[in-house]
């Protein structure tokens, strides 16, 4: 099914899981030798062999050691994907459920996992596997006898959705916001959309899209949609929303992620579980059980701290929606210590990168009148605009630019912690700002005292 042929002939092995990370357990699994710009999987093929891998998928072209019997296929990650296809078409009764969109992906997978797993044998995207290694993986965790899968769909170039979106075939599609994610590698937000809409183009006329509402960005597919959002222009609204409660076109339901952003993508698993065939009220006990992954505006208490940690990514629209949500979080009290707030670059942003940051000043400024903000450190090269828009301070809150996260940074980011009540930290991957944390709690532990 990958399309390629097999060496040595005739050799007959039981494949049960499928690979691509030779660290990983590889027991029983087809190793997939996948090539990027930074790694090459076929100089770990005798490594997956030691950790358990019965068989290898190589690229044609590829000199490799006999270790394991072999597939050699003309792209491996083409290949991969082919299989993954296949893999998919061949698991009768099996629903795909697709999920895009520029934020919100991650935390609406794992809501509406946590309501299919009431009622069917589920799989869902581990963590972030979006991209054109993480979506086949997650097609191929699927067995006979599952139910519905939940695959996250991300992109960042132009060309990138088609080939997934025919490779996941969905049968359910969400799209939970369209706005200006990875500008560097796809130009302007009207190119954001046309990816994205290729996901519900993929759809067939007997299924259905659920689509955050926003003027201008529904979509034309040959499937039904149904869009969902806070404004009136919607299909389904949520009319009101508090903390730990939206109401859904007059129903009350329980929410587990904060925040205006969590509200609408409650909304959209709703949608999505009603359509799949699900009762109200086994919708509302799946959904009041969820919990959000680690570092997606995950917020947890470390001694005396209330930390908001949301470092998983950053772009323009999760960034604002954040800073709406802190002071949330906070019920808009101050806190006896105030809250340290903590920003990272948004990369990807390309040419567009200056004048978003910027245009971040607002919402800073909301922020800082509905809740005790004590001050605010602006971290990385990108940043440096709001900094200097900032001036040094906003609404008498000193303003701090930070040019590197080196581990010096890291360190005085950590020991401003230890004086604050409540932190906010925001910031894209490449930042990684969970190393603060990190830190912090690493100097919890030994009793570490603050250096300024």
């Amino acid at each position: 099914r990958a399309g390629g042929g097999c060496e040595p002939a005739g050799v007959a092995v039981v494949i049960d899981r499928v690979v691509t990370d030779s660290r990983e357990d590889c027991r029983g699994g087809l190793f997939v030798a996948v090539r990027g710009p930074r790694f090459d999987g076929h100089a770990h093929i005798e490594q997956a062999s030691r950790r358990g891998a019965v068989a290898a998928m190589v690229a044609a072209n590829a000199s490799v050691s006999e270790t394991l019997p072999s597939i050699r296929v003309d792209d491996t990650l083409a290949g991969l994907g082919r299989l993954a296809h296949d893999w998919r078409r061949s698991l009768a009764g099996l629903r795909v459920v697709a999920i895009t969109g520029t934020a919100g992906k991650t935390s609406t997978k794992d809501m509406l996992a946590a309501i299919c797993t009431r009622r069917w044998k589920t799989v869902a995207s581990p963590r972030s596997f979006n991209n054109d290694i993480g979506v086949p993986l997650t097609l191929l965790q699927a067995r006979p006898g599952d139910d519905v899968v939940i695959a996250e769909v991300g992109i960042n170039a132009p060309g990138e959705m088609a080939p997934l979106a025919e490779m996941v075939s969905p049968d359910l599609a969400i799209l939970t916001l369209v706005g200006a994610g990875h500008l560097e590698g796809l130009g302007e937000v009207r190119r954001v959309a046309e990816e994205k809409h290729r996901l519900l183009q993929a759809v067939p006329e007997s299924g259905h899209a659920i689509v955050g509402w926003q003027e201008g960005m529904v979509p034309a597919c040959p499937c039904g949609v149904t869009t969902f959002g806070d404004a009136p222009e919607a299909d389904q609204i949520v009319e009101a929303r508090g903390p730990g409660w939206m109401r859904l076109s007059g129903v009350r339901w329980a929410v587990p992620v904060p925040g205006r952003t969590g509200a609408l993508n409650a909304a959209a698993c709703v949608l999505a579980a009603r359509e799949l065939g699900m009762d109200d009220a086994s919708i509302a006990e799946g959904l009041a059980g969820a919990t959000s992954s680690p570092q997606r505006l995950h917020v947890r208490h470390v001694g005396h701290l209330l930390i908001l940690d949301d470092t998983w990514n950053a772009n323009p629209d999760s960034m604002r929606e954040t800073l709406a949500t802190a002071s949330e979080l906070t019920d808009g009290r101050a806190h006896d210590d105030g809250m340290l707030v903590i920003l990272g670059d948004m990369l990807e942003l390309g040419e567009h990168a200056a004048p978003l940051h910027r245009a971040l000043l607002p919402d800073l400024e909301r922020l800082c009148r509905a809740t005790r903000v004590d001050r605010i450190v602006l971290v990385g090269r990108e940043m440096e605009a709001l900094a200097g828009v900032c001036g040094g301070s906003l609404c008498d809150v000193p303003v701090e630019h930070e040019p590197v996260a080196d581990e010096a940074c890291i360190g005085r980011l950590s020991a401003l912690m230890r004086q604050s009540g409540a932190v906010l930290l925001k910031g894209s991957r490449g930042m990684a700002l969970e190393r603060t944390l990190d830190r912090f709690q690493a100097g919890e532990r030994s009793g570490e005292q603050p250096m300024i």
